[in-house]
């Protein structure tokens, strides 16, 4: 399919693909929170969130982007109810390199300081 993809997208007139992006309502991000180029060329504008590892115990933060480096690493997480724009409660956290308790809607889990860099968030209510 990737194949027939690239080779369409050589052949395709620019109004096909505006029809293309516009299909699903011209997100803005993919599902893992990445930002996605546009026809133009634009919509690259990363914004730099705070990973998990990084929030001081109480925080409450809106999910914005899941690093998709490991399919097996994204795969755990997902499992755990996080995704972009899932709420996460930072409930309790080690020191050094010591796991985060973190409730998730009315669930608590705990994850490792290498998980938690894999999350990024932005504040709630912000």
């Amino acid at each position: 399919m990737d194949v027939e993809a690239e080779k369409s997208e050589h052949v395709i007139s620019e109004e096909l693909a505006d029809r293309v992006e516009e299909a699903p309502g011209y997100p803005k991000t993919d599902p893992h929170g990445d930002p996605i180029p546009t026809i133009g060329g634009g919509g690259l504008e990363e914004v730099l969130y705070d990973s998990l590892a990084d929030l001081e115990v109480g925080q409450t933060v809106v999910i914005r982007r899941v690093s998709d480096d490991s399919s097996e690493m994204l795969c755990y997480i997902t499992s755990l109810g996080i995704h972009p724009g899932a709420i996460i409660h930072l409930r309790k956290k080690g020191a050094f390199r010591d796991p985060l308790f973190i409730q998730v809607d009315s669930d608590e889990h705990i994850i490792g300081q290498e998980v938690a860099g894999k999350i990024f968030a932005a504040p709630y209510g912000k």
